[in-house]
């Protein structure tokens, strides 16, 4: 903590979101749920996934703005004698580590933090991209769905943040402990309030762009377990989930293809090679220590064609609103699981920042779609018309396919393109072409296109 810096009123300007918390919809969807289960379990972190709290505005600005760890011996702390501080207005709360382990079901170990240990790094390149494990390797690295849908739960649940397209050091620790032989047995309550206090210097960092508290949720359990009334207080609106929605604007899904229906998960099977595995699906080989790896063989990759194309999925969200409004209402007046985020349409009141930015993604994706689709229209109808008139004018010599030519197909798709390679072996003349013989239509400009990607501290007190 700095001397003389107002952490307090720097958390004050910052803007709380709903906290991330798992879909099981979506899980099921994806064929995923045992394999991310069994993870969370061999973790330690199967109680504290279970938790759905609702985040408070001011309640977690007050607690990020003034909470503090501290330890019996600084020079070498043990967890056990941990305690985190905190004031709600005027009044001071306190709760030890041990109890804080006791709120989210974690294991009470000594050690507080993760000791660097690269002869672990190796074992990276077992579930992700090629090389070892680097601090900040990319997440879309990892290629089993499971571990990478899991890890957004870390990322956006336990360690919330900004850039969760990156994997820290802690993260990766506990990523890889069912996989070690002697994993290290830290404190994760300890890891969970010295990142607790990096908020506020967060805050501060961030105080003329508005910080982003993504972490309101975790706060709630912790006010909770200190006797805080939540009740009293107004929870913040929005979704809350990493559901279907959520994994198409992180890139971990690709779209969707209809008869029967599967979910196109994005991986990198090397570095200059994404592909797209349908899920869910029988080959998908499990996480659990001596399965089978994951990709499984390349044949069992998808393969767009224009009888099953690669969709997007607004066009799913939008087949399933329309479903859903011709089913009746429940009687028992509970929603079902897939309703909740599909019931809402793309004009309805947006209530949070993240809700104007989704809305606004989906409708920029679905006007830049229709653009990129006039575009490859237009030029479809030139290269037929050119073909035509090609074939017509020149000698069948023109499109006999070089013996060194690969077939087209193999880079394509669709897997029908028209033989339309050219080698030609001599030059045409001016004259051999008569244009008057060539009709066409005016093809009608297509709508300028704007794009726009995506947009995506570490001092802690005594810790």
């Amino acid at each position: 903590m700095v001397k003389g810096v107002n952490y307090r009123a720097a958390c004050q300007r910052a803007v709380v979101v709903p906290t991330l918390y798992y879909d099981d919809f979506t899980l099921g969807a994806l064929g995923i749920r045992d394999d991310v289960d069994w993870l969370f379990r061999k973790w330690g972190l199967r109680k504290f996934i279970s938790f759905k709290y609702n985040a408070y505005e001011n309640l977690t600005k007050e607690f990020l703005g003034t909470v503090t760890v501290g330890f019996q011996d600084a020079r070498t702390p043990k967890a056990d004698t941990g305690i985190l501080d905190f004031c709600i207005g005027d009044k001071e709360y306190s709760i030890t580590i041990p109890d804080l382990c006791k709120a989210f079901g974690f294991t009470s170990y000594e050690k507080i933090r993760f000791t660097p240990s690269k002869s672990t790094y190796p074992i990276w390149t077992q579930f992700a991209d090629h090389n070892a494990y680097e601090g900040g390797s990319k997440a879309a690295q990892i290629k089993h769905p499971a571990l990478r849908y899991a890890h957004r739960m870390l990322a956006n649940t336990m360690f919330s943040r900004g850039d969760t397209g990156t994997v820290k050091a802690d993260e990766f620790y506990i990523m890889m402990a069912p996989f070690i032989n002697d994993p290290q047995k830290v404190n994760l309550g300890a890891v969970l309030a010295c990142e607790l206090v990096e908020y506020k210097h967060y805050a501060y960092e961030n105080r003329n762009k508005r910080a982003v508290f993504g972490i309101g949720g975790v706060v709630s359990v912790i006010l909770e377990a200190c006797g805080v009334d939540l009740k009293e207080h107004t929870p913040v609106e929005g979704d809350n989930r990493i559901d279907l929605a959520f994994l198409g604007r992180t890139h971990y899904l690709g779209g969707w293809v209809d008869n029967p229906l599967r979910f196109g998960y994005r991986f990198t099977a090397s570095y200059e090679n994404e592909q797209i595995f349908l899920l869910p699906s029988p080959h998908l080989p499990s996480i659990k220590p001596g399965s089978t790896p994951f990709p499984p063989s390349p044949s069992s990759f998808y393969i767009a064609t224009s009888d099953r194309p690669l969709l997007l999925l607004s066009k799913y969200f939008a087949k399933m609103r329309k479903s859903m409004q011709k089913k009746p209402i429940q009687s028992s007046g509970e929603r079902s699981v897939i309703s909740l985020p599909l019931n809402q349409p793309v004009n309805a009141p947006l209530r949070t920042e993240t809700d104007k930015w989704f809305y606004s993604s989906i409708t920029k994706l679905e006007k830049n779609q229709a653009r990129l689709e006039k575009k490859l229209a237009c030029q479809a109808l030139i290269i037929t018309k050119l073909t035509h008139a090609v074939k017509k004018y020149a000698p069948a010599l023109v499109f006999k396919r070089s013996t060194k030519e690969k077939d087209p197909r193999q880079y394509h798709s669709d897997g029908d393109l028209s033989d339309t390679s050219l080698s030609f072996p001599f030059i045409l003349e001016e004259h051999d072409l008569d244009e008057n013989d060539v009709t066409s239509e005016p093809l009608a400009p297509a709508d300028p296109s704007t794009l726009e990607d995506d947009a995506p501290s570490s001092s802690d007190d005594e810790c």
